[in-house]
């Protein structure tokens, strides 16, 4: 006889890297705004409220990010935990390129799609 084992995972699908590599704004004032070069992060996350480390390349002319915003457009927010936050400071002022790290945690299985504002 044997066991089947159900495996729980939380999906990210090529269109969040879409979204995520599509979106960046200036929110305020004049100027070039910031760009996001790269996003990398596993696509299945095992849901089990274990952190997976995501990684965000930017580039900025002015070196002017205070803030990075980031949100669910579809799937449930409650099911998703972000480190150190879905809205932080990177600690990057004044830096015109670089890499932020955070943490992508799920508590129970779906797919998501993030939108990230700099």
């Amino acid at each position: 006889m044997t066991r089947g084992w159900a495996r729980r995972t939380a999906t990210c699908s090529a269109a969040v890297l879409v979204a995520l590599l599509a979106w960046s704004t200036v929110l305020f004032g004049q100027g070039t705004a910031p760009e996001i070069i790269f996003v990398g992060f596993p696509t299945e996350i095992t849901a089990n409220g274990m952190p997976c480390y995501g990684y965000l390349s930017f580039k900025d002319q002015e070196g002017d990010i205070a803030q990075i915003r980031m949100e669910i457009v579809a799937g449930s927010a409650g099911e998703l935990q972000i480190t150190p936050g879905w809205v932080f400071d990177p600690g990057i002022g004044g830096k015109t390129s670089g890499t932020v790290e955070f943490t992508v945690a799920a508590v129970s299985a779906g797919s998501f799609t993030l939108r990230v504002t700099l």
